[in-house]
């Protein structure tokens, strides 16, 4: 069904992400306390984007660690409805700082592996342009061998384009 993804203020601290559902002519926003979706005082968590995914419904954005040394990653947040159940993964980042900032999911189609319905992200890790994929078995793994191209946290990153032979991504 439709979905609106953003923020809301969250019962424990900060913001959550939120996530509204429409039945006919109103919109009731899911609670996120006691899920992955709920920030905390120790992780601060943002959404920034969010798809159509062939398992359901994926939200990108960050985590930030708020303890001494914490850092923000990005990361991905999946449910097979939107009304959840949610999970949080991770993306592999291998440096600082980074957010997830677009999303697109092909729909069943095959990618250049064969595999069917492939998600790739696109983001940034330390300024720098970041691409993932989801994986056969379910993981992501960070696309190898981009350009070094800087990617300002602030500039919203337009979801890549996907082809049956490879992945597009204006910056």
């Amino acid at each position: 069904g439709d979905a609106l993804v953003g923020s809301w203020q969250g019962d424990v601290a900060g913001l959550d992400v939120a996530v509204w559902m429409r039945s006919g002519e109103e919109w009731t926003r899911s609670p996120s306390t006691g899920t992955p979706l709920q920030g905390t005082r120790a992780s601060v968590v943002a959404a920034l984007a969010a798809a159509a995914a062939p398992d359901g419904l994926i939200i990108t954005g960050w985590v930030y660690g708020t303890a001494p040394g914490g850092t923000q990653v990005p990361v991905v947040w999946r449910a097979p409805a939107p009304g959840g159940p949610w999970t949080r993964e991770a993306l592999p980042a291998a440096g600082g700082r980074g957010s997830a900032m677009s999303v697109r999911c092909s729909d069943g189609g095959r990618d250049d592996a064969g595999r069917d319905g492939v998600c790739v992200v696109a983001g940034q890790v330390d300024g720098n342009l970041a691409l993932w994929r989801t994986e056969a078995e379910g993981g992501w793994t960070r696309v190898p061998g981009l350009p070094s191209l800087p990617v300002d946290e602030s500039v919203r990153l337009p979801a890549p384009l996907l082809r049956p032979d490879g992945v597009d991504q204006v910056v």
